[in-house]
């Protein structure tokens, strides 16, 4: 059960879609979300072409990160379990990958800090880490002349270079990894890259962007995970997918301090973890909203706390 109708200003069609994306967005943050809002533009300009198709979906995981996310400003922050504090939000942020890639990575998530010394990223996974199929990397990604000046170029150039899929898994999930960490290390390093970032994200404010172009910043990565199957078949799935994550932070080629940098702090986390957090931060409403409009939260799951052991 992906959402209860209650919740829903409209009735979607067999096959999941709703007839408006508004009509499975919190009430509160409908305006926002509509042409001219201030999220509108966000979405818009993503590679994705959110707005157009995928948001329809009652399992769109975009829509579920803006449920989660949008209420976060200046007004309302949201004090993390890092011990920081974030009062700016952005959506569908493009990150650039390559030099010569006209295709970035989409980050669904970007939460600044208050500071804006710290940016915590997130990957939302609605109902993807349940599919299988195989994954592959342009050739481009293996040539050192299209990199940024980034000291991992050749840990990422070996990995991709003998990357193999693993049969029955959501590798597709393992390539997204490694374009967002590519992606994050280059804001980190490279001058030019942050620049580009900024250029395709011209709605993130001057204020923030100038202090973004200073170093160092603080940057952290997590696939966000949602359970929303039968137990015994997501707690599979879900096992498997931090499982197979594992495997890439273990075989990888990367050097200790990127491992500790971005991988370890929270690497995987989940919606239900993240629900407990900002319980007593969000507006008024939101929490009711978000437990009637996606009902398994909460929801026990077998070996859930391997997700966090990983």
């Amino acid at each position: 059960m992906l959402a209860s109708s209650e919740a829903l200003s409209s009735k979607p069609d067999e096959k999941g879609y709703l007839n408006d994306y508004l009509d499975g967005v919190f009430p509160g943050g409908r305006k926002q979300l509509k042409e001219g809002g201030w999220f509108y533009r966000m979405f818009a300009k993503g590679n994705g072409k959110e707005l157009s198709t995928k948001v329809y979906a009652v399992h769109s995981s975009s829509i579920l990160a803006y449920n989660f996310f949008h209420w976060i400003s200046s007004e309302h922050p949201f004090h993390f379990s890092d011990g920081r504090t974030y009062d700016k939000v952005y959506f569908e942020v493009r990150m650039k990958t390559l030099k010569t890639s006209n295709m970035p990575a989409n980050m669904d998530v970007m939460l600044v800090s208050d500071d804006c010394r710290s940016i915590l990223c997130f990957e939302s996974k609605f109902t993807e880490f349940n599919q299988t199929g195989d994954a592959s990397f342009s050739p481009t990604y293996l040539d050192k002349a299209n990199y940024y000046n980034n000291y991992f170029r050749d840990d990422f150039i070996n990995f991709i270079g003998h990357f193999e899929n693993v049969p029955h898994m959501y590798n597709d999930g393992i390539k997204q990894v490694v374009c967002h960490l590519l992606a994050i290390s280059n804001l980190e390093q490279s001058n030019f890259a942050m620049a580009d970032f900024l250029s395709m994200n011209d709605y993130i404010e001057p204020e923030v962007a100038q202090i973004m172009l200073q170093k160092p910043l603080n940057i952290s990565f997590a696939n966000l995970l949602f359970f929303n199957n039968q137990p015994a078949i997501e707690s599979k799935s879900a096992i498997n997918y931090a499982a197979l994550l594992d495997k890439f932070r273990a075989t990888a080629a990367f050097s200790m301090y990127f491992k500790n940098l971005l991988l370890q702090p929270i690497f995987v986390n989940t919606y239900d973890n993240i629900l407990s957090i900002m319980q007593n931060q969000m507006p008024d409403g939101l929490y009711d909203y978000l437990t009637l409009r996606y009902p398994t939260l909460h929801r026990p799951l077998d070996n859930c706390d391997r997700l966090y052991s990983l």
